[in-house]
């Protein structure tokens, strides 16, 4: 547990290391903040931090940086609302997204593409819009039809009607009783399971059944994930990607650059992230992602419900960023995004 003193330190080491982007040291901490204590006092604090984790010391000089367990600390602090400079920087940008979103134009997508323009105008970072559908389906019907060459057809009815198939290659004939059999205990057992659930026990415990119907495992997993997918109707948009070089240090290798760029075109984990965060604001740091991504990138993310969609716009910038900025604006942005 931090003293308010030690978070006041980690905050003015943050915020100052993102100005002068150079290890700070306890001279330049006095110097540039009201702290009216003594040089010990400050390394000592600077000390607990680096213990407790929340900072690291420079190899080069004796000043500290900000550990990803630091950012971590400082933005959930902001995210709270605990933090009165963010919402003091946030006012006047706040009511100008209030005066452009004021007039209601276009779908939820649309205005949020409009939103993440404005975005990349204004911090000059690289931002991007993920669009989903929130309508839940649940299992009605199977049904399994012979085709040829071992080959069966998975058909799979949902509560709302929705169809779809998939073709899979048994490793023996079926007889049309045996496919009817499977039918049944497919229905038994995940009937109005909604269709996240209903794959997972495919996966893992139906196929321990099918053993007894048709003399072996199965996995017919793959017919509810082509469902999930399609009903999850993902839309992905991203802006001002060419800014995304002026993130890059100078020394990173080319395939860590190819690496962060198909990550930010919408790969799939990227989107395995987004689809599991909640309305309102996150943060996301590179390491996060995945062990190829800079741990000096973040991506500050707003989520949203609106028009039975679940819309999350993101701006990825620097771990240096003005998060005392980028938040409540994001913030405001959001919320009235989705009141609008």
């Amino acid at each position: 547990m931090l003293t308010p003193r030690q978070t006041e330190v980690l905050a003015l080491i943050i915020q100052l290391y993102s100005r002068y982007h150079e290890p700070i040291g306890s001279k330049t901490l006095l110097n540039e903040s009201y702290l009216e204590v003594s040089p010990a006092t400050i390394r000592n604090d600077m000390a607990t931090l680096e213990k407790v984790g929340l900072l690291s010391k420079a190899h080069t000089s004796s000043g500290r940086i900000p550990s990803t367990s630091g950012y971590r600390h400082y933005v959930a602090g902001l995210i709270e609302g605990q933090d009165s400079e963010a919402t003091r920087e946030g006012s006047e940008e706040d009511q100008a997204f209030n005066e452009i979103f004021s007039i209601n134009q276009g779908d939820a997508y649309q205005q949020a593409q409009m939103a993440a323009d404005l975005l990349v105008d204004s911090s000059h970072y690289t931002a991007f819009v993920f669009a989903q559908g929130q309508d839940s389906h649940s299992v009605e019907k199977f049904k399994f039809v012979s085709l040829d060459n071992h080959r069966v057809i998975g058909i799979i009815l949902t509560d709302k009607g929705k169809v779809d198939n998939y073709i899979f290659q048994m490793p023996s004939d079926l007889s049309g009783q045996a496919l009817a059999d499977l039918a049944d205990l497919l229905n038994s057992e995940l009937k109005g399971l909604i269709l996240e659930d209903a794959y997972q026990r495919l996966r893992f415990s139906i196929p321990l059944l099918t053993q007894r119907v048709i003399g072996y495992q199965y996995d017919f997993s793959a017919l509810l994930e082509k469902s999930i997918h399609q009903l999850k109707n993902h839309a992905y948009w991203v802006t001002g990607k060419n800014n995304l070089f002026d993130l890059m240090d100078q020394e990173v290798r080319s395939q860590d650059l190819r690496y962060i760029f198909e990550l930010v075109d919408g790969s799939k984990l990227l989107f395995d992230r987004l689809e599991s965060l909640e309305a309102g604001i996150d943060i996301i740091f590179g390491l996060d992602i995945g062990p190829s991504i800079q741990s000096d990138l973040s991506i500050v993310t707003g989520t949203y419900i609106k028009d039975y969609r679940k819309v999350t716009i993101g701006l990825i910038g620097p771990s240096t960023m003005r998060y005392t900025r980028v938040i409540p604006l994001m913030q405001a942005m959001t919320k009235q995004l989705a009141n609008t």
